[in-house]
């Protein structure tokens, strides 16, 4: 397997982690019937739409969507990816994971390389404390007003001004120096000569561990600490096996819960910042390292949060960088709200200065990121004329257009009216010109341009298909059907059309479906959730006929009907052989005569 480990382990790890006991010592479960059901963990509701099926040891939320198995209950509760629910599932059964053979090696590198860098991140603590080197770096910290608690809880340290102090380290504690350099410890020189082939990346400047979201330190940003024009003010690890800088954020291991609790994470541009927020109580706060945001990174906040706060410096590239930002979390479908600084400002400024109460009304004034940039034109620039005026317009058009869903796109809409005092359906018309411009046009021979018969929004799938689907999973004879007369390109909805070909493929293989799709190497994203609101479906969606052979007919033209009249609506005006083949095929189906239909169905099929 990609992931590393074998089948066997998997299901042993599966079988021995009862998702009834482990969803059940977390919240209230009580039973219904044949399953389990509870107020759902991961949204807000007053009757109980979470359930849990012990049969097949999957749990789906009818009111959020959020469902899958075990391993996908520990991912969302836990928020750790696959892996991670894995080691977690793993050491609560109390099982030795054991890797496919070719993995041991690549395996116990990974697992070197963590070892390196804790105990290089233990010997950066203990110089801060106790070298006599380190007061310089004493001194700035409590300077700059970081308490020791601070200073413990995010493991800040020191490296002495010395090229050769990591190579003494990992001679006394027996570790191997190319790990040092593989982890970006240490660099190689050019010519060494007679010397050390190696010299410290981290030289004379206090170190902040950069620690992913289980907490491990995968890499290390140091800041100087006497002013140096040749020197940069901070040296980050470069990438590596371990650090992508454009996937790391600064304190997400202890921002994680707060985060998830809320709903929201406060978003500050440097890792001082952050420190200083979780000290006056707002934990929930986190920075990128030693890049701009970046998708990967609004991505990983979506997993925790449904919205935002930028609380980036208040000067022109503070400005300008938090609506860049804004633009990013709107894609990945987050509300964005902006805390606004006074210029020369930052939270940990604002917060020695006022306080965290002051910092907290702050917070609960921040603007829409719609407000926020209005204001910021206007009192840069104010609009002198219509031209000046249609210049702020399009600006903030051009980021609701980032946004990734229609209702938040009306609602900023409906605040950039406001704002701006334009009519609505003028900025309608504007934004359609805008969209139209940014997207961009599909190449025709690009194997991986979508058939535009087969939507790929997030609309959501049609009744029928979710219909066929439930049958599927209920009544396994019915597959043959399915297989001989609807192909799964019918299928406008991609997770409808992944699901009926695991189903089909289990029914031909005598699989269980579940099975089918957990050994697909790479499924469609959310398809065990939507498998698991699949399986627990009503029975009076299903309904109770023994032999369900003529509902599945009806299901298998109403499908065909939906794809042509949609191949139909989508011809040109120089197809019209086509559109009137479609036609006649058309009143077949509409006739609901499965005998007529079958032919049809037949031909259209045919190589």
């Amino acid at each position: 397997m990609s992931r590393g480990l074998s089948r066997e382990v998997l299901d042993d790890i599966r079988i021995r982690s009862d998702i009834v006991e482990l969803i059940g010592s977390q919240i209230r479960l009580q039973k219904a019937g044949g399953n389990f059901k509870a107020l759902c963990p991961f949204h807000k509701e007053k009757t109980p739409s979470f359930q849990v099926n012990p049969q097949r040891q999957i749990f789906h939320c009818f009111g959020c969507g959020v469902g899958g198995d075990v391993f996908a209950y520990v991912m969302q509760t836990e928020h750790l990816d696959f892996m991670g629910a894995v080691r977690y599932l793993a050491d609560r059964a109390g099982i030795h994971l054991e890797f496919q053979e070719g993995d041991h090696a690549d395996h116990d590198r990974k697992r070197a390389m963590y070892e390196t860098l804790q105990q290089t991140d233990a010997f950066y603590q203990r110089c801060l404390k106790t070298m006599p080197a380190a007061q310089p770096a004493r001194d700035y910290l409590a300077q700059r007003k970081i308490e020791a608690a601070s200073i413990e809880a995010f493991g800040i340290g020191f490296a002495p001004d010395r090229g050769d102090t990591l190579e003494k380290m990992a001679k006394a504690r027996h570790l191997e120096m190319d790990l040092l350099e593989t982890v970006g410890l240490v660099v190689r020189r050019e010519n060494p000569g007679r010397g050390s082939p190696w010299y410290d990346r981290f030289r004379g400047r206090i170190i902040f561990p950069i620690r992913d979201e289980q907490g491990r330190t995968i890499g290390f940003s140091g800041r100087i600490l006497t002013p140096d024009a040749k020197a940069a003010k901070y040296v980050n690890t470069p990438e590596t096996p371990l650090f992508h800088k454009g996937r790391i954020l600064y304190a997400i291991d202890r921002a994680r819960r707060a985060i998830a609790d809320q709903s929201e994470a406060l978003v500050c541009e440097g890792q001082i910042d952050v420190i200083r927020c979780h000290a006056a109580g707002f934990t929930n706060a986190v920075a990128s390292q030693g890049t701009a945001f970046t998708a990967d990174h609004a991505r990983i906040l979506h997993r925790y949060a449904d919205s935002t706060i930028i609380g980036f410096d208040g000067d022109t590239a503070g400005e300008d960088a938090a609506i860049k930002t804004a633009g990013l979390f709107l894609q990945a479908d987050l509300s964005v709200r902006v805390a606004t600084m006074a210029p020369g400002e930052d939270p940990d400024s604002f917060i020695l200065k006022e306080g965290a109460d002051a910092f907290r009304t702050r917070i609960e004034q921040a603007q829409s990121v719609i407000a926020f940039q209005v204001q910021m034109h206007i009192r840069r620039s104010p609009p002198r004329n219509l031209a000046e005026f249609m210049r702020i317009s399009r600006a903030v058009l051009e980021t609701i257009a980032m946004s990734s869903n229609a209702t938040m796109r009306e609602r900023l809409m409906q605040e950039a009216s406001r704002l701006l005092n334009i009519p609505l359906n003028t900025l309608h018309e504007n934004f359609r010109k805008i969209l139209q411009s940014n997207r961009p046009r599909p190449d025709a021979s690009d194997p991986n341009t979508p058939d535009a018969t087969h939507p790929t929004d997030d609309n959501p799938p049609p009744v029928e298909e979710i219909e066929l689907c439930t049958y599927l999973a209920r009544y396994a004879d019915t597959a043959a059907l399915v297989a001989q007369y609807l192909p799964p390109k019918r299928l406008t909805h991609p997770l409808c059309r992944a699901f009926v070909q695991a189903a089909l493929y289990a029914a031909e293989s005598g699989q269980d479906i579940q099975d089918v799709i957990r050994a697909d190497e790479s499924p469609a994203p959310g398809l065990d959730s939507f498998a698991a609101r699949i399986f627990m479906a009503p029975a009076k969606l299903v309904g109770t006929e023994v032999t369900p052979q003529a509902p599945m007919q009806d299901l298998i033209m109403k499908i065909w009907q939906r794809s042509l009249e949609l191949e139909r609506n989508l011809l040109g005006p120089d197809q019209a052989e086509r559109r009137t083949e479609l036609t006649c095929s058309l009143r077949h189906f509409k006739s609901r005569n499965w005998d007529d239909a079958t032919g049809i169905m037949t031909l259209e099929t045919s190589p």
